[in-house]
């Protein structure tokens, strides 16, 4: 990963090699803790010019550098990447698949059989995921689809509940009471269920 130099006057020179999968992994890293290029030059033990015209230096197709992509990944704040993953799983996706394949097949023209090598190329819808789905109504809209159950005391004979009800949808009711009063107004005592005994 890095080299050391020692010229014999000053700090050891360290030269990097700025296609090293372990050192981009590490600068993505530091530009996502926060760490601006001047920081991380220091950090790698690197002249922040020298930092600089590596990230500047264009490939040799002309692309980005590497290492200016790795700083570019590390910086996008990493809650949208996981929110665009979660809503392309929710929604579903088409996913291209390219696998090779090996035929061996007759040639009439030369009298015997060839190996021919072909790219099959596959592409395969996915449905939407519906926990990803829930998730993300959950996340968006949870006025509206994050209700917890109401748990309802129908005891409280009369008096204000200490906690309002959400409006929503009861999925449950909690009866803790011995009594219930009826429409009629008269008490109805609840009868515990008998006890079940077995006989061995």
């Amino acid at each position: 990963m890095a080299e050391t130099k020692n010229t014999g006057r000053g700090i050891p020179k360290t030269r990097l090699d700025y296609n090293d999968p372990m050192l981009l992994l590490e600068v993505e890293g530091l530009a996502r803790d926060g760490y601006d290029d001047q920081q991380i030059a220091e950090i790698l033990n690197v002249a922040p010019e020298t930092f600089s015209k590596n990230k500047n230096k264009k490939q040799a197709d002309g692309s980005k550098s590497l290492l200016s992509i790795s700083l570019t990944k590390g910086r996008r704040p990493l809650s949208v990447l996981v929110e665009n993953s979660l809503y392309k799983r929710a929604i579903g996706q088409k996913v291209v698949t390219t696998k090779v394949v090996t035929k061996r097949e007759y040639n009439d023209q030369l009298g015997r059989y060839e190996t021919n090598i072909y790219d099959e190329i596959t592409e395969t819808e996915l449905p939407g995921d519906v926990n990803a789905q829930i998730q993300w109504l959950k996340c968006h809209k949870p006025d509206i689809y994050n209700v917890q159950p109401i748990k309802v005391d129908v005891t409280s004979a009369g008096n204000e509940l200490k906690e309002t009800p959400r409006i929503g949808r009861i999925e449950h009711v909690v009866i803790a009471a011995d009594q219930v009063k009826t429409s009629s107004g008269e008490d109805d005592f609840i009868q515990p269920a008998p006890a079940r005994t077995r006989v061995a």
